[in-house]
């Protein structure tokens, strides 16, 4: 967007170089905004101080007209400096009037065989206030804080360049993959782009141009016949109001083309919430007979609002609710809902029942309103009930060529809002089939398949018009093309602003359920981007997340959650940590084990790489995973068993692994597939196999808690039936692993030819033969364990064993007197004071995942009969039969709290 310079020759500001030389006053330095000097004499630059502060947020708030005041009287608006004087003959090339020629430069981009243009080195470029080209790369030009790293500090002494990046606007529209235009889509307009590049790297795009914060291109020509007029040209946007023709062009088009992946899931839900009538504004009941509504998400910004019953009409309400009745209204649909008015706020027992309805009525709704850019309710669109803080479009005439800006990304514009950290909308965002973003600058639309926006005509675009089987075969065709640009699947992007709805997959391969073994790395996604937000009351930890919970138990997770973790992946799910970034508050009435317990970014295992954890599964690793069951306090109150595996149950379990699934009815079967499931007993709500069943009805009728301790005897039984032989006995060569130590140090065996103990085996064995003895109740905070327990002993590696870039902290443990290095990694924000605070002494952790070598482990701390999670830790390089050298794994029933 224009970007206003804060010092100008008229008006100076502070900081202003009066005594600038005559041939440096019309210069624009790109660091500070201010008009006098380049950026190698900037102040700023020099001291290196604040560089980082200037964000797209700051930038769009303070933009302002292409009119710029700082223009001295006697500039031509319409002649070009001499450095852009000579980017001409490339502009006639990306201006659309000869395509042929375009298209063969934009071939040569793609391939990587023509270089980029370079406009030179970002400290001494002069752009200068009296070319109107300069002015256009000023106000697009937004340097990243890698950007600015780049500049002050080259590498090599090889100065960052200030290039003009071609793109074509398709790719604008669609920051999840980088789509290229196909030949037969006929010719595409192009657009121009800022980056900060090397003289060495000109031959190929740094960054995506959704990634800018703004890029330019020619005007698409009204006096040409269709035919000659490329695909997606860049149109002039109105400041006084939005295009509802366009809009609801949008609308209807995905109505008519994504009856798969954008159709509102109606369900019978609805007809238990209320909804504004906007013509008579009226609080309404959802029709019986069913209707097309609008939702509404906006931030509420601490402003108050009044209660609405049933019936109740509408005098005066805030300006966004004002606002989106009137956009309502001109999208030609009769009923909105408002969570302000259509939820009785100061009736505590309707919350409880409609905030378990938000998955219904975010993703039954017809389209949803988003007041990006509002800071309260008090706000109201822009362009619909005021003009207040719109950005005009930029543009400017060179010859007879009139260029105009896209305007900021859909991606920058969420990324960088105050919606965007709230949690509340963030569910809003994502359940939602088609979304409508009102913003300073134009409306955007996205549905799960194509984005849209006001400056950029699709009524012709090819790519806007597929529907749901050709999108699909279209995207799988360019991921095998040469050169392709398509770097991630659009149904595994979660980043830089995108909102598609991930239970609502392009593909239909994943519609069917075979995308069950990134389920965890799913779930883990959406955690961390919901936990960097903030919200008002600790209390909606998980009541701001419930309608993704509820999708995901309809798609992926037919169990259900504890306390926001899904019980089929619960071991894996338990091992989330803070990043070192956050300073994690603890929230009273929420399990410490439970992520919704924290205020802060929480990280799943898997993106914090804790060994020990994988996100799939193969049959023939489950013989390495440990026993373990789990017990939730369950709705009358008595111990509910929710989690069941052990090895010996699967050795002896059918292959195939589960139920039947029937792939024709999503939602509502057992989407686990045989690579994840864990053995749930189809014949009662434990679930465990029909060998030993009985023994595992049993419960205490004690109303104490019984500790269940039980070190493996070396003398025990081990015989075992030849079928759990074949499957769990582990054979020579899965310890012959580099890296592994073969000395006595490292191995117990039992004889030179027999093989070695296996104390997972047994463990699971005693857990199979024995009746756990569980209490009657216990804390609804609290989950009942039976597992593993090893005691370990460390200390800390020194710094040069330590990887800066890396976040875990080694350590060595204590193996029969001796230190072995490089055994246990400590993981999470506090992982330096866990190693420093506890180094020399026996601490105990909890065995809930295992791989062929490595051991995910949760650290615990004991508080009377209670056990609290202290952090996330691995034992690696250590086979199950190795961890008898260091630790006598111990059977026990715990509390966690």
């Amino acid at each position: 967007m224009p970007r206003k310079a804060k010092g100008c020759l008229s008006e100076p500001g502070p900081e202003s170089t009066l005594s600038a030389p005559a041939d440096l006053k019309h210069c624009l330095c790109l660091i500070c905004r201010q008009g006098g000097h380049l950026v190698k004499m900037c102040p700023r630059f020099l001291q290196g101080d604040g560089l980082e502060d200037e964000s797209p947020t700051g930038v769009l708030s303070r933009s302002s007209p292409f009119n710029l005041p700082f223009l001295s009287d006697e500039a031509s608006a319409h002649v070009l400096c001499h450095q852009c004087s000579q980017l001409d003959d490339q502009f006639d090339i990306l201006a659309g009037a000869r395509p042929s020629e375009r298209d063969q430069y934009m071939e040569k981009v793609k391939r990587r065989t023509t270089p980029i243009p370079l406009l030179g080195p970002v400290t001494s470029i002069r752009l200068l206030s009296t070319c109107p080209l300069c002015r256009l790369i000023f106000d697009i030009t937004y340097f990243s804080s890698d950007d600015l790293q780049s500049i002050r500090s080259p590498e090599n002494a090889e100065e960052g360049q200030l290039a003009l990046v071609p793109a074509w606007t398709l790719v604008h529209l669609d920051p999840a993959q980088e789509v290229w235009p196909k030949k037969e889509w006929g010719s595409h307009s192009v657009c121009l782009y800022t980056a900060v590049t090397r003289a060495k790297s000109r031959w190929q795009p740094q960054i995506g141009v959704h990634a800018g914060v703004d890029a330019i291109a020619m005007e698409c020509g009204t006096d040409k016949c269709a035919a000659d007029v490329p695909v997606l040209g860049v149109k002039k946007v109105d400041p006084q109001t939005p295009d509802y023709n366009a809009i609801k062009e949008w609308l209807r088009r995905c109505d008519t083309l994504h009856q798969i992946t954008c159709r509102p899931l109606v369900s019978e839900d609805l007809k238990k919430i209320k909804l504004v009538d906007v013509e008579t504004r009226q609080i309404v009941m959802y029709p019986s007979d069913g209707c097309d509504y609008i939702a509404l998400s906006y931030v509420w910004g601490g402003v108050v609002q009044p209660s609405y019953k049933l019936g109740d009409s509408l005098s005066t309400v805030p300006a966004t609710l004002e606002d989106a009745m009137v956009v309502t209204r001109r999208l030609g649909k009769r009923y909105l809902w408002a969570d302000s008015l259509c939820i009785d706020q100061g009736d505590s027992e309707e919350k409880n029942t409609q905030i378990p309805l938000m998955s219904a009525i975010y993703t039954g709704a017809w389209a949803t309103l988003f007041n990006v850019v509002g800071q309260s309710a008090r706000s109201g669109f822009p362009r619909v009930g005021a003009l207040e803080g719109v950005i005009p479009q930029l543009s400017c005439r060179i010859g007879e060529k009139v260029l105009l800006s896209l305007m900021p990304s859909l991606s920058t514009q969420i990324s960088e809002s105050l919606w965007d950290t709230r949690a509340w909308t963030f569910q809003e965002g994502l359940l939602s089939p088609r979304r409508l973003f009102f913003t300073h600058c134009q409306v955007y639309f996205e549905c799960n398949l194509v984005q849209c926006c006001e400056s950029i005509d699709d009524s012709r675009s090819p790519f806007h018009l597929l529907s749901d089987e050709t999108r699909e075969a279209s995207f799988r065709d360019s991921l095998h093309l040469p050169n392709a640009l398509v770097f991630s699947d659009p149904d595994e992007e979660f980043d830089g602003g995108v909102l598609r709805d991930p239970f609502r997959p392009i593909y239909s391969s994943k519609r069917k359920g075979i995308d069950e073994s990134f389920r965890i790395w799913k779930y883990e996604q959406l955690v961390h981007r919901y936990t960097e937000r903030k919200m008002t009351m600790d209390v909606d930890a998980l009541n701001a997340f419930s309608a993704i919970l509820t999708r995901f138990q309809e798609t992926h997770y037919n169990k259900g959650f504890v306390h926001g973790l899904p019980v089929e992946d619960l071991p894996i799910a338990l091992l989330w940590t803070h990043d070192d970034d956050v300073g994690p508050r603890q929230r009273d009435g929420f399990p410490s084990w439970s992520w919704a317990g924290w205020e802060g970014a929480a990280t799943g295992a898997a993106d914090s790489c804790v060994r020990g954890t994988t996100n799939k599964l193969r049959d023939e690793e489950k013989r390495y995973l440990p026993p373990l069951r789990v017990w939730k306090t369950g709705a009358d109150g008595r111990p509910e068993l929710i989690y069941d595996f052990n090895p010996l149950q699967e050795a002896h379990s059918d292959p195939g692994g589960g139920d039947e699934k029937n792939e024709g009815d999503e939602g509502s079967e057992d989407t686990m597939n045989s690579d994840e499931q864990v053995s749930m007993s189809p014949q009662s709500d434990g679930g465990h196999s029909s060998q030993g069943s009985d023994s595992w009805k049993d419960v205490s009728d004690s109303d104490e808690a019984h500790s269940y301790p039980r070190s493996i005897d070396s003398d025990q039984n081990k015989s075992e039936t030849s079928s759990s032989k074949e499957v769990l006995q582990y054979h020579e060569e899965d310890s012959n692993r580099d890296g592994c130590a073969k000395d006595d140090t490292t191995y117990s065996r039992h004889g030179e030819n027999g093989p070695k103990r296996n104390p997972i085996v047994e463990c699971a064995r005693m857990m199979l033969d024995e009746a756990p003895m569980v209490p009657e109740n216990f804390g609804r905070n609290e989950i009942l364990m039976q597992a593993i327990i090893l005691r370990l002993t460390f200390t800390k590696l020194g710094l040069e064993y330590q990887d800066p870039d890396d976040c875990a902290e080694w350590c060595r443990i204590k193996v029969r007197d001796r230190w072995q290095d490089n055994c246990l990694i400590l993981y999470g924000h506090n992982r330096g004071q866990l190693a420093t605070e506890r180094q020399g002494k026996e601490q105990e952790f909890l065995l809930l995942r295992r791989t062929q070598f490595d051991s995910a482990l949760m650290m615990i701390d004991r508080e009377g009969e209670m056990v609290r999670r202290a952090g996330v830790a691995s034992l690696v390089n250590l086979s199950a039969e190795d961890l008898l050298t260091v630790s006598e794994p111990v059977v026990e029933m715990i509390k966690l709290k």
